[in-house]
């Protein structure tokens, strides 16, 4: 497969995926306290569609698959400078970015939303929010550090030449995952490989093997002992918000999103054309991260209706109308110059270091 092919289907999970987040956020109880509209009041209750939407955060867990998915493609037969470029190019340039544009957002507001350090703002930008014991300027940016953790580990099998036992290390990754489950105090290991989602990006990344037609073994046993840990942490958390009557529901769904990953090891839909579909997966990124509290923010300033599904419907155009021009203003002039001098600095370090080597050797 070339590295610059792209699964289409994926593309449309993507915007799913956001979508379900994002309806989460505008529409499920939860996070009713912070909708409201400065000249309208408390306009954004939707009692109907929180029965919906109250499952949107599974979007995250669906996120965290198909990230593990697009990994294992994207790192197959890369040098380990072609893989780091490409991610940090991926992520950083555009979070940065939204971190500029939501905190001036916030800055506008004020105090009457929410106040902003100096001090948070720099956790943020350097991604150590829990160690400087600073909240994240938007809370969907937690999954960032995440998913940054996790290139990282893959980033380092590449460097160090593992990455040919990857089908094995998901295994054992899922299994270390299987063991913090049960109780078993596995200190560190806990933080460092991720054991809380790291059974979505190893099945993922299975997926991905079966849908190669490699390790099949491997890989099927990987997403079944995925499913072990995910149904019951799934179903339990969110029995402790909703009650029992959330289990079944909770399944169908989780089930569903590896469904939805198993659909795409079938390869029936591979040359799916619409054109809709790349241009969903382009806006997803930078939807996914201004969507927020910039959106709440719109929310409390947006006066043209008292209706509030409407509002949230021009809140969401008016983000996505920023997120197009995100992807069309910069990522697309920023992100390929940089990942190309990211990649050509990364090689020539490399290539020092090995030389160092063989001159100590």
């Amino acid at each position: 497969m070339a590295k610059n092919e792209r699964i289409p289907l994926l593309d449309g999970y993507r915007f799913m995926a956001a979508m379900a987040v994002c309806g989460h956020h505008y529409y499920s109880n939860p996070t009713a306290h912070l909708r409201n509209n400065m000249e309208f009041g408390q306009i954004f209750n939707f009692p109907m569609l929180d029965l919906i939407f109250r499952y949107g955060n599974l979007g995250v867990d669906l996120f965290f698959m198909i990230s593990g998915f697009v990994i294992a493609l994207s790192a197959e037969g890369r040098s380990f400078a072609a893989f780091a470029s490409s991610r940090i190019t991926r992520i950083v340039p555009t979070y940065w970015l939204a971190i500029a544009v939501t905190t001036s957002f916030l800055l506008i507001e004020g105090s009457a939303y929410r106040e902003i350090t100096l001090r948070q703002l720099f956790a943020n930008l350097v991604l150590l929010q829990r160690p400087f014991g600073e909240n994240f300027i938007d809370g969907v940016y937690w999954t960032i550090v995440i998913e940054l953790r996790f290139y990282f580990l893959v980033a380092l099998l590449i460097a160090f030449n593992f990455y040919r036992h990857y089908a094995w290390l998901l295994l054992a990754w899922v299994l270390l995952c299987l063991v913090d489950y049960w109780g078993a105090n596995i200190g560190p290991f806990r933080q460092v490989f991720i054991t809380s989602y790291g059974f979505y990006f190893a099945a993922g990344s299975a997926f991905y093997f079966l849908y190669r037609r490699k390790h099949l073994k491997l890989a099927m046993l990987t997403i079944a002992l995925s499913l072990v840990i995910a149904l019951p942490k799934t179903v339990n958390a969110f029995t402790a918000n909703y009650g029992e009557e959330v289990i079944v529901p909770t399944m169908v769904l989780l089930l569903g999103c590896y469904a939805l990953m198993a659909v795409i090891t079938m390869r029936r839909f591979d040359d799916i054309s619409w054109r809709w579909l790349p241009l969903a997966g382009a806006l997803t990124y930078p939807f996914y991260l201004l969507h927020q509290d910039i959106g709440f923010i719109l929310m409390r300033r947006i006066t043209i209706t008292s209706n509030g599904f409407v509002l949230t419907l021009i809140t969401i155009a008016l983000v996505l109308l920023m997120s197009w021009g995100v992807h069309r203003y910069f990522e697309r002039a920023v992100c390929p110059p940089l990942r190309r001098w990211i990649e050509q600095s990364l090689t020539r370090w490399t290539l020092a270091i090995s030389a160092f080597q063989r001159q100590k050797s």
